[in-house]
This record gives structure tokens, C-alpha cells and sequence, in this order.
């Protein structure tokens, strides 16, 4: 925004997180929130109040946006990366302890608060389940902290794109997982597009618009409540196991596809002969 002020230029935005609300919802000290809250506001309001075109990935953002209305707004969401377009057929990992796999591939954080819900499910649960948990993120040693104890619990480092896919294919449910603030209500995770690029069923402790996009775009995900144990464990001891591909989804949510669509609206919003190059 500081440059494009500068050089007088465009600026256009693709918003992915609304990054004021998410901080102040996971910090638990009230002194820094109340000192960080204003200054992030005049943050956004200094960036956004310049932005001439602003993409939003998830449409529960608009509310939020609805103060800036010099810009014009689009919806391109996140999208399914090439690596996942062909995902590898199912192969079930041979462990003879163990009859299923829940995985979870993401951010470790207070986002996703796995540390509250994955202990007492594996517990509930016994040899029946194990998690595999990969990523990093802030809240990972209080994850590893709380299932210490637990066999059919394991948490690994992050690993590449490809290694992903094929954990993705030894799987047999994946697992995504948000804290029940109410800010988390509006997001759509990057993991999801690719969860959805499998026929695996999804399993997700999601709310609010998170959850109506997933119930209107993506088939057999099984829902509960965030950090509900008991109705998670119910799904899976009552629920039949199956998979289903998603060719339509993964069709429609390509991100070469999205991005190419939000290049368009780029140029579209963009007056002709403005974008000159920065010069010292």
C-alpha cells in the first residue's frame, strides 16, 4: 500500500485470512489485545482504504470489507495445486494393529487447537484409530505435550508436496479441525482444496461458513462440532466406511484455473497504461 501510494499505482489485494481478528481470537493476554487491536485497525484501514480491487477467498469476508467501498470485490477461493490434480488411488498402510488412519496435514496452531480434540478421541478410540499428525505451528509442543502417552498417536515433521500426496493415499480419513471462535467461522483452509482433490472422507470440526461450503461442494464429509471428542467418535464408530472421488470439485476449484480468472479481473480493474514500472 506504501508503495502504491508512492508511485501512484494500483493496488489490488487477494485476501486469504483477515489476520486482525484471528490474532486478537487466539491471544489469551487482554492487555496486549487491547494494545495491538487499534494499531492493526489503522494497519487495514491505511492498506485496504488505497485498494482499488480486493479478492476475497472466502465470500463471509464481505461483511467484514463492507467499510471500503472505493474497491470493487471478487470471490476466487483457494484452489487445488497440480501436484494434487492426479492424487494417487487409495492404498491402505499395512499396520496390523491398527484397522484405520486419520490424518491430519496443516498448521499446528491455535487455529486448529489439536491439542484439545485428537487426545481424547485417541483415547476413546484405542487400537481401532491412529492419528498421524504433520506440520508445524505454535501450539505443536503443546500437541506432542498432551499425547505423549498415547500409542496410536503420532506426531511427524512437516514434509514435501510429494511426500504429501502419498500419505494422503495411505489414509483412510482426513482430518481438519478449527477453534469454535467465532472468527474461524468465515474461513476456507488451503487444506481443504486438497483433502477434496482425494476420495477420502473428511472429517471436520468446523462451523459457520466453513461448514456450509463444505456441505454444498465437497461429498462425504462427516461433521461435528469443534472440539466436540464425543460426537466425533460417534461418527466414526457409527458411520460406514467409505470413498467416494470428487472429479467435479476438483474441476471446478483448479487454482491454475482461479488464478488465471483472478489475472483477468486484475487487468480488468486495472486502468489502461497505469501499470508503469517503478523507477527509483
Amino acid at each position: 500500500a506504501k508503495l502504491a501510494r508512492r508511485y501512484k499505482l494500483p493496488l489490488v489485494l487477494d485476501i486469504r485470512d483477515i489476520f486482525r481478528e484471528n490474532l486478537l481470537a487466539v491471544l489469551a493476554n487482554p492487555l496486549l489485545k487491547w494494545v495491538l487491536n487499534p494499531v492493526l485497525r489503522q494497519i487495514e484501514q491505511y492498506t485496504f482504504g488505497y485498494a482499488q480491487h480486493i479478492n476475497l477467498v472466502s465470500p463471509a469476508f464481505a461483511q467484514y470489507f463492507s467499510a471500503y467501498s472505493q474497491a470493487s470485490y471478487s470471490h476466487h477461493t483457494n484452489g487445488i495445486d497440480e501436484a494434487f490434480l492426479h492424487a494417487l488411488p487409495s492404498r491402505k498402510s499395512v499396520k496390523p494393529v491398527y484397522t484405520r488412519t486419520i490424518l491430519y496435514v496443516g498448521n499446528i496452531g491455535e487455529g486448529q487447537v489439536l491439542h484439545r480434540i485428537i487426545p481424547e478421541v485417541a483415547r476413546q478410540l484405542g487400537d481401532a484409530y491412529q492419528f498421524v499428525i504433520v506440520g508445524e505451528g505454535g501450539a505443536k509442543q503443546k500437541l506432542k505435550q498432551a499425547v505423549a502417552t498415547l500409542p496410536n498417536v503420532f506426531v511427524q515433521e512437516a514434509v514435501s508436496r510429494a511426500k504429501v500426496a502419498a500419505l494422503y493415499a495411505q489414509a483412510d480419513y482426513l482430518l481438519v479441525h478449527l477453534n469454535d471462535a467465532e472468527t474461524f467461522e468465515y474461513l476456507l483452509p488451503s487444506k481443504l482444496f486438497e483433502y477434496a482433490a482425494t476420495d477420502k472422507p473428511i472429517l471436520a470440526g468446523v462451523a459457520g461458513f466453513t461448514r456450509q461450503f463444505m456441505a454444498g461442494h465437497i461429498d462425504n464429509c462427516l461433521f461435528f462440532r469443534p472440539g466436540n471428542a464425543a460426537e466425533l467418535v460417534q461418527l466414526l464408530r457409527q458411520t460406514p466406511y467409505r470413498t467416494q472421488a470428487r472429479p467435479a470439485f476438483v474441476a471446478r476449484f483448479r487454482r491454475d484455473r482461479i488464478m488465471a480468472n483472478l489475472a483477468r479481473q486484475i487487468l480488468a480493474t486495472i486502468p489502461s497504461g497505469s501499470h508503469k514500472p517503478l523507477t527509483p
